[in-house]
């Protein structure tokens, strides 16, 4: 059941994935690849994270989620961006 100010909030804000492909449409190919990729990466850690949950029969709560992150944003800060030739732009 969605309540109605989930819904007027859904149609004044759009859907998460209208508000994705906004973003998107405003950035350059450059940005655009990049921002995938960072998805891309981020889905397939958090993945392989829940896995071992699946299989030890786990429940995740909030506290679990909030390591992951913690963990990636320390791992993410001693990663350099590759500046991409601008002959690739």
């Amino acid at each position: 059941m969605v309540h109605a100010s989930g819904l007027i909030a859904s149609l004044l804000l759009g859907s998460q994935y209208e508000n994705g492909m906004k973003a998107l449409s405003e950035m350059d190919r450059t940005q655009q690849v990049e921002a995938m990729q960072s998805y891309n990466s981020m889905k397939s850690d958090l993945m392989e994270y829940f896995k071992t949950f699946a299989e030890e029969g786990r429940v995740v709560n909030k506290e679990d989620i909030q390591k992951f992150f913690a963990a990636k944003m320390r791992s993410d800060k001693g990663k350099h961006r590759t500046e991409i030739p601008k002959f690739c732009k």
